[in-house]
């Protein structure tokens, strides 16, 4: 099965790196680069996946994924270069899936992703 990941960041060479990469491993990608782009995208075609920047002009990451969240149940992961015990303890609250500091690896990454979508590779361990 593809899986639709919507990635809303501000970051436009970001977006078009990971949408890229993602492509290639065989995700559909849609991009946003803002929080309100990304709940119309989200509203348009539900994704199976977010990964959500919280750094973003007008509208962060925290009122997006709370908006997000009343109408989305798909998992979310906060992508982001915010990294202090505040920042993992609110997105613990809120109930974001997962959190992945920037920069990161694409390996990484798609470890996450696919915990996230509940695939399991052989020899592959829980982090927990």
């Amino acid at each position: 099965m593809t899986h639709r990941l919507l990635i809303i960041d501000d970051d436009l060479g970001l977006l078009a790196l990971l949408r890229e990469w993602l492509e290639l491993e065989g995700f559909i990608v849609v991009t946003a680069k803002s929080g309100m782009d990304g709940l119309r995208e989200a509203e348009r075609v539900p994704p199976d996946l977010v990964l959500l920047d919280i750094m973003m002009p007008k509208m962060d990451g925290w009122s997006t994924f709370r908006q997000l969240r009343a109408f989305c149940d798909a998992p979310v992961i906060m992508l982001t270069a915010m990294a202090t015990q505040k920042d993992l303890a609110q997105a613990e609250s809120l109930g974001v899936d997962d959190f992945l500091t920037k920069p990161c690896s694409f390996e990484e990454l798609r470890t996450r992703i696919g915990r996230a979508l509940g695939e399991r590779s052989s020899g592959a361990h829980d982090r927990f």
